[in-house]
């Protein structure tokens, strides 16, 4: 046998750690093997069945209803007018001082 020095036990380690990790590949293949038996015996039970409206409901949907426009009231619409106006006004006066 070997003598362990502190430069050899590093490999020692890593070794085992990797026979370990091997192991536990090895079982979890072994685990997934039996896993996919079991579902490739086991039978899916068939879909529940839909009547032909709810299927076709759900192959194409009826064209969604059209959003109504929004209308605004004409006291609305002047007060809007008057912002923009303002607001154009407030820019223009800006770019003049600059």
């Amino acid at each position: 046998m070997p003598k362990i020095t502190k430069e050899n036990a590093g490999d020692d380690l890593v070794s085992l750690a990797i026979a370990g990790i091997d192991a536990r590949i090895s079982e979890l293949l072994a685990k997934k093997e039996d896993l996919l038996k079991k579902r490739a015996v086991k039978t899916t039970p068939a879909a529940p069945k839909r009547s032909p409206k709810a299927s076709a409901e759900k192959a194409a949907p009826a064209s969604a209803p059209e959003k109504k426009k929004r209308v605004f009231s004409p006291a609305t619409r002047r007060k809007l007018r008057e912002a923009a106006k303002a607001r154009w006004q407030r820019e223009k006066e800006q770019k003049a001082a600059e």
